[in-house]
């Protein structure tokens, strides 16, 4: 079966991020993209004098994802950039409505602190992503530093991270993948977290992927939305996202 992916979030002109991102993974993994678009980032370099992203009107968002869910069967959908609280408000309605109606896993990657380590959201509106769509979701997919951020609690060693993982699962999501940890040279731990259990995966750096301009999270939640699509369990979805990132990183293992 070819599944298909409402994947919800910001679209960026100057390089291969967000939608742009989410659309290629979720293409060559063999799945159709369906796009609903809340902001456009149309800057290249980043300028202090001029706003990084313009966002989209929630009701403008609301009738791009009344499509999409109307119009064809969507077997999992992945969530990005929101921008404000009314979009963060409505996307939330709208996916608690459809998933009353449908078997629809939801990936969220949080998506609070940008590639330029610049917050991308203000505390109220990290509140209401945690109050109004963390609950819905089958699996958050915060980096490091944003599980630092939400928690408050700095990760330094490995029970830091399995602490913040079980910190993050209070806020309703059914599981969480916090990405990045290094606390040995040259190696990444990614963890995994449900309620019954934890696991944690070790990968080598690969440089394409782990620096500082890769969108980690990006190629990270679409692979997965792909496996939750399948109704995989999260241990074979996760496997099968970080194969197919070293397989298209190989030249720097």
């Amino acid at each position: 079966m070819t599944s298909d992916i409402l994947i919800i979030g910001h679209t960026d002109s100057g390089r291969s991020s967000g939608l742009n991102q989410d659309a290629h993974i979720i293409t060559t993994m063999g799945a159709h993209p369906h796009t609903v678009v809340t902001a456009i980032k149309a800057t290249l370099y980043e300028d202090e004098n001029e706003k990084p992203l313009v966002e989209i009107d929630p009701d403008v968002i609301e009738k791009q994802m009344t499509i999409c869910l109307q119009t064809r069967p969507i077997h999992a959908a992945k969530i990005g950039y929101l921008g404000t609280i009314p979009a963060i408000e409505k996307v939330s309605a709208l996916i608690a409505n459809a998933k009353k109606n449908q078997h629809l896993p939801i990936v969220v990657d949080p998506m609070i602190i940008g590639v330029n380590r610049s917050y991308m959201y203000d505390k109220p509106t990290i509140d209401a992503l945690k109050r109004d769509l963390f609950i819905l979701a089958d699996i958050i997919i915060p980096s490091v530093a944003e599980a630092q951020a939400m928690t408050g609690m700095e990760i330094q060693t490995m029970d830091d991270l399995r602490h913040v993982a079980d910190m993050l699962l209070t806020l309703g999501p059914k599981a969480v993948f916090v990405r990045g940890a290094q606390f040995e040279k040259g190696t990444v731990v990614d963890l995994l977290a449900t309620d019954s259990t934890q696991l944690a995966f070790n990968t080598p750096i690969l440089r394409a992927f782990h620096n500082e301009t890769a969108d980690k999270g990006s190629i990270a939640s679409a692979g997965i939305a792909i496996g939750l699509a399948h109704n995989w369990p999260y241990t074979r979805t996760i496997e099968h996202m970080l194969d197919y990132v070293r397989q298209n990183f190989l030249e720097d293992l």
